[in-house]
């Protein structure tokens, strides 16, 4: 299943205004935690940084998150 919300008219992506995206992984298969190196790889294709994590620890860091991507990418499996 795929859920999409496009709150800030972002979709379809421009690769001029997404610089900075974090993949925050929620799961327990590590292969699909390991396969987001791919993602992060097509993302730096066109230019972007892409980095990923597993879960959200913190208020403090979801602020943070928030105030340094251009877009945040929540991924379950």
């Amino acid at each position: 299943m795929t859920l999409l919300v496009n709150r800030n008219n972002i979709i379809p992506l421009n690769k001029e205004k997404i610089k900075r995206v974090t993949i925050i992984f929620e799961g327990y298969s590590d292969v699909a935690y390991e396969n987001l190196k791919d993602l992060v790889k097509e993302f730096e294709k066109r230019g972007a940084k892409a980095t990923f994590r597993r879960g959200l620890k913190s208020e403090r860091m979801i602020k943070s998150i928030a105030k340094n991507s251009d877009l945040i990418l929540y991924v379950a499996s």
